[in-house]
């Protein structure tokens, strides 16, 4: 009997080598089809469960092995009472044995069923990151994996593990209600800090307790912008809206968002040149001009940083000193553009601003334009009546800009290589968004010929003083 039971202990002993080990090791199926296998993606306790599994399954068999070796020694014992006697007692022993292991794996199971009834997750759906929760479902410890947003969990979640691969996820949440909505709690989120670099949650690693949560909310690490309904990149009634491309009235596309942006941050594309895995391009930062109004009209804010805790407060994004922003709860409309430094200036054609109606060039008496080259994917704001530029760059060489009159206004706007696009901000911060599909060619090819129809400008009233340029990509 001693001999069994110290066979058993060492049987209960491998489950250390394999916990310790990096290997492949076989699948073990029960006759109630529960599968057991171990992977670079197992937990801890899956391994104690693989480890029991695979003790009482190599137990079984030795000791079914013992068992038809007692019968055959007491077959061949030709009526020698003591080779019976010997076969008995190794018979009973092994029953013995048995009897132990099915009392092993009945306590084990009545103390913790997820010991012994942990089924693992498809890892083929999970091999592209994930997280796996680790479920009670009808009685029963399971394993499932997570890799896309879910509305709906009717699991009771007993813990959870992060799966996901270095920079691939912008953020998670876990709500207590079902669509995302009650309280919601933050997994991960990146961005927060800036846009340049991927922040790391270790594959692997634990997550907080998610009992009780009913819905899962996994946004992809893309380029572009993340706005929040709330400040400091939280979240009060709407999950995250995601923007890469201008949309001229959110409350078409995104009703659910439309005056509801309260913080922002961005996710640059990544440079393969640079060292630092997943480090973003320092030169390919997205860029926008947010608008109160659809239609890029109404006062408008010129997002200059990788983020912001409120659009009430642009004192945390000192890049932004050139343009205050919105205010919360007004974002209706977004040109969003790409600030590639990078690219040698190149001609991408003019913007030609005149002082006087029509586009005329000279032709009356105190009559100044400015013509602007557009330079590859790069912006500017030119305050017209300081003759300034940001960035402490030098005023726009041009055949009239030295000459530009400072205490005139805007009053039409040339567009003759139909390439660029400008941003012309009033005095009180109205602006009005140009480029060649404004142009009306029936009256005067490539020209908008007065500003006053637009609004930006109203003699005695709302003067144009400021001008965004920026390039059409």
């Amino acid at each position: 009997m001693k001999k069994y039971l110290i066979l058993i202990i060492l049987l209960l002993s491998l489950f250390q080598t394999v916990y310790a080990v990096e290997n492949t090791y076989p699948e073990i199926r029960l006759l109630d089809r529960t599968s057991y296998i171990i992977n670079e993606d197992s937990t801890f306790v899956d391994y104690v469960a693989y480890g029991f599994m695979m003790i009482i399954s190599i137990g079984a068999v030795i000791l079914l092995v013992v068992i038809i070796w007692a019968g055959i020694n007491f077959i061949m014992a030709g009526g020698d009472p003591g080779k019976i006697s010997k076969a008995k007692e190794m018979l009973i022993n092994g029953l013995i044995g048995m009897a132990i292991l099915l009392s092993v794996y009945w306590v084990l199971g009545t103390i913790n069923p997820g010991i012994i009834e942990i089924e693992n997750p498809n890892m083929d759906v999970c091999s592209m990151g994930g997280i796996i929760l680790t479920v009670n479902e009808d009685g029963k410890i399971k394993k499932k994996c997570i890799n896309e947003s879910t509305k709906k969990i009717d699991w009771e979640i007993e813990s959870a593990e992060w799966s996901f691969e270095y920079g691939q996820v912008k953020e998670v949440w876990a709500f207590d209600n079902y669509n995302f909505q009650g309280t919601p709690t933050m997994i991960f989120q990146d961005g927060v800090i800036n846009c340049r670099y991927a922040q790391e949650m270790e594959k692997g690693t634990l997550l907080p307790s998610l009992s009780g949560k009913k819905s899962i909310f996994i946004m992809d690490r893309l380029y572009g912008f993340y706005f929040y309904d709330k400040k400091d990149f939280g979240i009060k009634n709407y999950t995250p809206f995601y923007v890469s491309e201008s949309v001229s009235n959110i409350n078409d596309k995104y009703p659910e968002f439309d005056d509801k942006a309260s913080s922002f941050n961005t996710v640059c594309t990544f440079s393969e040149a640079n060292e630092t895995p997943y480090a973003a391009d320092y030169y390919n930062e997205p860029n926008a001009i947010i608008f109160e109004n659809a239609n890029y009209s109404g006062k408008c804010s010129l997002i200059l940083s990788s983020k912001s805790l409120s659009l009430d407060d642009p004192s945390d994004s000192p890049d932004n000193k050139y343009s205050s922003y919105i205010g919360n709860n007004k974002m209706s409309s977004i040109i969003v553009y790409n600030n590639n430094t990078k690219i040698e200036p190149a001609d991408k054609g003019r913007i030609i601003l005149y002082n006087s109606l029509a586009c005329n060039k000279g032709e009356f008496e105190q009559s100044s334009f400015c013509e602007i080259d557009i330079f590859s994917y790069y912006q500017y704001t030119i305050d017209m009546k300081e003759k300034k530029v940001n960035f402490s760059r030098s005023f726009p060489a041009g055949p009239g800009c030295d000459e530009w009159d400072g205490s005139t206004y805007i009053q039409s706007i040339e567009i003759p290589d139909g390439k660029g696009a400008v941003v012309i901000v009033a005095d009180d911060g109205t602006c009005a968004y140009f480029d060649s599909s404004k142009i009306d060619s029936n009256k005067r090819i490539n020209c908008i010929k007065d500003l006053r129809e637009s609004g930006i400008y109203q003699e005695g009233g709302r003067k144009p003083e400021k001008v965004i340029v920026i390039p059409v990509n």
